[in-house]
């Protein structure tokens, strides 16, 4: 059998193995080559033009052409000499790259859809491409969305860069290929920055195509391929050759002992909770005994440098109940001499009265104590500030102040918390000139009922949140704000915290002789106008669970082989349903997506018991689950089996996606490695990334493939629905 092995028409010694890789990746292959000390001088006199490595035996000839002598290296002896070899890619890292594709830009602002109050509606910024980072419209037709960069185009774009530069070295080098977008599946790109050498902007630009690989072909050319695309299968029969006998063998592996019978994919939870707030009017008091219920209790910090209450000294800046901060400062100077209670605060926050005033000029004569301060710390703080009862505080990781719907995918924003409270508006002349003119009675304050008014307190269709925006002003300690803003077009002037008492109310129509017709004047035999002495408010604010401190503050989703079979790649399908290996739990960062568990009123215990304050969360893998189907069931659960991108991504999608990629990498598969006589016609194809013709030491001429023990998992992206995955990645919406 005539065994040949030259480079550039160079003899090559069989005093080591002659051997050449077509192997994927963007790393070169280098190898080194024995021959005499003449040829290895003829071949560096070639410099940096390309020469050709033959293999041959009596049936077949194997030419690696455009391969590079970089440099000698040193030999065994000094009759034999050594010279090292690359392929083109060695090359790449001296090209740097720098392209931005698809980058954002905000070119406006916009409102989502008005919900009945304005005044809360957040501005949206509106987003679109800089042009410069777009490409190139191949007719003055195309429209923009047209032009947006695809990853294949990328990787185009970075190899012919890379192409104009290797051309320098050799100009008969093949030009890269065209590559479709049906060859492998793809992640949409936004926002991308490739600043960096030329191997790893390949790199970058496959990484988007979590399917495809390239190698450099026999010829000098790119080859792009799909790793999924099953047609390593070809190798484990004898298209090829027979199997060479001590040389490996293949064999098809079952994982079914592997593959769990279910997958749990967990998710993180933000759940809405409401709390409330009941000022009765027989109590006249924001303490009441909280237990467990979703309360809330007025508070404020401490504005004193130092204060004892109840035995307890507290300093500045603790937060407070209104009730324990007036009994701790005890009775107001003379001439008053008595103590800031309820009735004389509901008076204080009816404007034109200037009784803060007066309150702060009596306290200015008691320099022992900062009455200015505690009066400010009042008037920001009665009935606007709340907080959350600690026994729920004690199970929460974080408060949010916003829903858990999403409005604007492609940032992320959510909508803002809502407060339902009872407030009251003063008109202006504005105001009172719509009355006139609509025929309606002249009211200087008009009383708003926000808390819901049905009997069993839920909200309805009816209930319209409170102008306020929620605040969260301490997260550890659950202290929340409320900040009543006025309408954005100024017709009322002020917005105070509470109902004013109606009887006490004036009127701006003069005729009215049994109303006062100003704040400050007063009817006989009718009380001062004040604040309503009963005070209702609820909010709704987002939770993140932190007890139990195990695996029950996550939602699960239950994902069994079947479910997936129409999203496992075709080739890696081998064995799908025969799972008989434990159930596997795979999180889900909440980076990605997490659980929105929406407030209902109707379905509050099932709520509280994701806390555990209403019974205790269910424990162990089926009953967690359980419960999870049970949050499902009372719709309670915004984003799971829904597609809508407005909203959030599917938490069914994205647990699906992540199981597939699991049953993917545990697919049966042919295991081990075969060698066969030498076969050009053997390339990288499938999961096959490395082919490997040799000549050994005997003067055998072979072709060896090995197949991977493991499966290199794919992108979770690449296996959601475009609206999940539009709303993972937060792409610009047009």
């Amino acid at each position: 059998m005539a065994i040949e092995a030259r480079l550039d028409g160079k003899p090559l010694l069989a005093s080591a193995p002659v051997r050449w890789a077509l192997r994927a990746g963007v790393r070169p292959v280098i190898e080194t080559f024995e021959v005499r000390p003449a040829d290895a001088a003829g071949l560096m006199s070639v410099g940096l033009n390309p020469v050709t490595l033959k293999l041959k035996d009596a049936s077949n000839t194997q030419e690696i052409k455009h391969l590079y002598v970089l440099h000698l290296a040193p030999g065994p002896n000094p009759h034999i000499a050594r010279v090292t070899v690359a392929d083109r890619r060695w090359l790449w890292p001296y090209v740097h790259i720098l392209r931005r594709y698809n980058m954002r830009r905000r070119i406006g602002f916009k409102r989502i859809k008005a919900t009945g109050t304005p005044e809360l509606e957040p501005v949206l910024d509106h987003i679109w491409y800089a042009p410069w980072s777009l490409k190139v419209a191949s007719s003055a037709s195309t429209v923009a969305a047209n032009q947006r960069w695809k990853a294949h185009e990328v990787l185009k774009d970075i190899l012919d860069r890379i192409y104009s530069r290797e051309q320098d070295i050799d100009p008969s080098l093949p030009a890269p290929p065209e590559i479709s977008a049906t060859i492998f599946k793809e992640v949409p790109i936004e926002d991308l920055v490739v600043d960096e050498a030329g191997e790893q902007a390949v790199l970058r630009a496959l990484s988007y195509m979590p399917e495809g690989e390239i190698f450099v072909d026999a010829d000098g050319a790119i080859k792009p391929y799909s790793k999924a695309s099953g047609q390593e299968s070809g190798a484990t029969s004898d298209v090829y050759g027979p199997e060479v006998v001590g040389r490996g063998h293949l064999q098809l592996v079952k994982n079914n002992h592997l593959r769990p019978k279910e997958v749990h994919v967990l998710f993180s939870m933000k759940v809405e909770v409401r709390f409330d707030f009941l000022e009765l009017t027989s109590i006249n008091s924001t303490s009441v005994a909280m237990e467990n219920l979703r309360r809330m209790e007025n508070v404020l910090p401490v504005p004193d440098y130092q204060l004892t209450s109840a035995g307890q000294i507290l300093v500045q800046g603790t937060w407070l109940t209104v009730d324990r901060a007036m009994l701790a400062w005890g009775t107001l100077p003379n001439p008053v001499n008595k103590p800031i209670d309820h009735y004389l605060l509901q008076r204080a926050f009816v404007p034109f009265m200037d009784l803060w005033a007066a309150a702060g000029l009596i306290g200015a004569a008691d320099p022992s104590a900062d009455w200015a301060s505690r009066i400010a710390a009042l008037q920001k703080h009665y009935r606007q500030t709340f907080r959350l009862n600690p026994k729920w505080i004690d199970r929460v990781l974080s408060i949010e102040p916003f829903r858990v719907a999403t409005v604007d995918p492609h940032s992320g924003q959510r909508g803002p918390a809502v407060a339902y409270a009872d407030y009251c508006i003063l008109g202006s002349q504005r105001s009172m000139l719509v009355q006139a003119v609509t025929g309606q009675p002249l009211d200087y304050a008009i009383n708003v009922s926000g808390y819901p008014s049905a009997a069993n307190g839920f909200l309805s269709s009816t209930s319209k949140p409170a102008p306020a925006i929620v605040s969260v002003l301490d997260s550890d300690q659950g202290v929340i704000h409320l900040a009543f803003v006025g309408d954005p077009i100024r017709l009322y002037d002020m917005i105070l915290p509470s109902k004013l008492v109606e009887d006490a109310m004036p009127t701006g129509d003069i005729t009215q002789i049994t109303q006062p017709v100003t704040f400050d004047s007063l009817i006989e035999g009718q009380q001062p106008p004040r604040l309503s002495p009963a005070h209702k408010a609820a909010i709704i604010v987002t939770l993140i669970p932190a007890a139990p401190n195990d695996s029950r503050q996550l939602y699960r989703v239950v994902i069994k082989p079947a479910d997936v079979a129409d999203i496992v790649p075709a080739s890696m399908q081998g064995g799908l349903n025969d799972a008989d290996g434990p159930v596997m739990e795979i999180r889900i960062g909440a980076a990605v997506e997490v659980a929105r568990i929406r407030w209902l009123d109707a379905q509050a215990t099932l709520i509280e018991q994701i806390f555990g304050m209403s019974g205790s969360p269910p424990d162990g893998a089926e009953a967690e689950a359980a419960f999870a189907q049970s949050l499902k069931t009372a719709q309670l659960v915004l984003n799971e089996d829904t597609q809508a991108v407005g909203q959030a991504a599917s938490l069914t999608a994205i647990a699906r996606a992540a199981a597939a990629k699991l049953y993917a990498a545990l697919s049966d598969r042919v295991q081990g490695a075969k060698t066969v006589a030498l076969n050009p016609a053997l390339k990288p194809m499938g999961a096959i990334e490395e082919v490997l013709h040799e000549i050994d030491a005997q003067g055998i001429a072979q072709t060896t493939v090995v197949m991977p023990e493991r499966l290199q998992p794919f992108s979770l992206l690449t296996l959601l629905d475009s609206n999940a995955r539009a709303v993972v990645m937060r792409l610009v919406q047009p």
